[in-house]
């Protein structure tokens, strides 16, 4: 049987966007090949969660002997830069890496960039960080077998940075897998909930944002109760909460705080609308977003317009709501929804995703 070693964040019960996806590649990867995982931190608890063994905890310092204790494993490096290093420029990865080619020559080596390097003006504190950064993942791509990122954007990035090298991309899936089958019918729906979800600072960014439209639409009766669900944290909890008292009054507002998928795909499936507020660059790339279409919820964004390309067609701008004849909305809305599950489906469904993954990681050993 094949082995494989995914390195990562921390995997559920753990809420971290990257261990999630790991997660789900683990579960959509062929069954034919041993998985096992290198975290950073929250092996005890996925053990047990699991209920498996094959979950490992590392260190910069103990990463390439936990590798040796899999001699005969793949490896599959879940990567960004803040993940292995405070500043975002693990430099010590590379170095190990290369041990561990030097070592073991006939493992294949894949990495996926969830993350690049930013760029930043030179009197920023970050602007050498970010140079460090840029060169690390230079250096990884050079001695991985196979590249691969989470927008056509990344790839053009990493293209440019590498340009003999090939670079892969595929969209992101669904963080949250519906419990039941889905039918977008918004007639079903509690059309006056909304619900705003993923990350803490993404919350915030769509707060920003959308903050005009959310009091706009309260004020008219269409937004009467807002469900706010994913993980609080010290940093931008304070500032949520100032935004949520500016824009609502709190009697309308629930804040779930972080949810088992189970709880979170319920919510989905019976919401009225999801607050979606990222710029179109970031839709590919967004579990959340591919959550709100796999469940069949209509989706409102800015960047909505009915003559763009999909998935931004098949969303709900702000406007539509002001005045609506909901008759008329709702076979608008069930069109829309309906078009977004088949387009999520075909596009980013898991197992498109990991089949198209795995096919290229494995096919990179037969060229070899």
């Amino acid at each position: 049987m094949k082995q494989l070693v995914m390195v990562s964040t921390p995997l559920p019960p753990y809420s971290c966007g990257m261990g999630s996806h790991t997660a789900m590649l683990r579960q959509f990867w062929p069954t034919q090949v041993q998985v096992q995982h290198l975290v950073t931190e929250g092996a005890t608890a996925t053990k047990a969660a699991w209920g498996v063994e094959g979950v490992y905890q590392f260190t910069p310092k103990s990463f390439l002997q936990e590798l040796e204790n899999l001699p005969q494993a793949d490896l599959w490096i879940q990567y960004t830069g803040r993940a292995y290093h405070a500043w975002g420029c693990p430099l010590w990865l590379p170095s190990a890496l290369e041990t561990w080619r030097q070592r073991h020559p006939r493992q294949i080596l894949g990495i996926m960039f969830h993350e690049l390097w930013g760029e930043v003006p030179w009197w920023r504190k970050q602007y050498l960080p970010e140079i460090l950064h840029r060169r690390v993942v230079q250096q990884l791509m050079t001695l991985a077998d196979v590249v691969y990122t989470n927008s056509q954007h990344h790839a053009q990035r990493l293209e440019a940075l590498v340009a003999d090298k090939a670079v892969h991309w595929t969209r992101v899936g669904s963080n949250i897998l519906p419990t039941q089958a889905v039918q977008p019918n918004f007639s079903q729906r509690l059309k006056t909930d909304f619900l705003l979800f993923g990350v803490n600072p993404t919350r915030v960014s769509a707060l920003s944002v959308l903050g005009d439209v959310i009091r706009e639409l309260h004020q008219a009766g269409i937004l009467q109760h807002l469900q706010v669900v994913g993980p609080v944290d010290a940093r931008w909890g304070a500032e949520e909460q100032v935004l949520l008292r500016e824009l609502l009054p709190m009697a309308a507002v629930t804040c779930h705080g972080a949810l088992a998928p189970e709880a979170i795909s319920e919510i989905l499936s019976k919401v009225g609308f999801a607050l979606f507020a990222q710029p179109p660059e970031s839709i590919e790339k967004s579990g959340s977003f591919m959550a709100f279409a796999s469940h069949g919820c209509p989706v409102i964004s800015p960047h909505a317009h009915a003559l763009a390309t999909a998935p931004l067609a098949h969303l709900i701008h702000p406007a539509e709501l002001r005045n609506a004849q909901w008759e008329n909305l709702t076979l608008e809305l069930n069109k829309r929804t309906q078009k977004l599950l088949a387009w999520q489906e075909e596009q980013a469904g898991w197992e498109t995703i990991v089949t198209q993954m795995t096919e290229t990681f494995y096919a990179s050993a037969e060229r070899s």
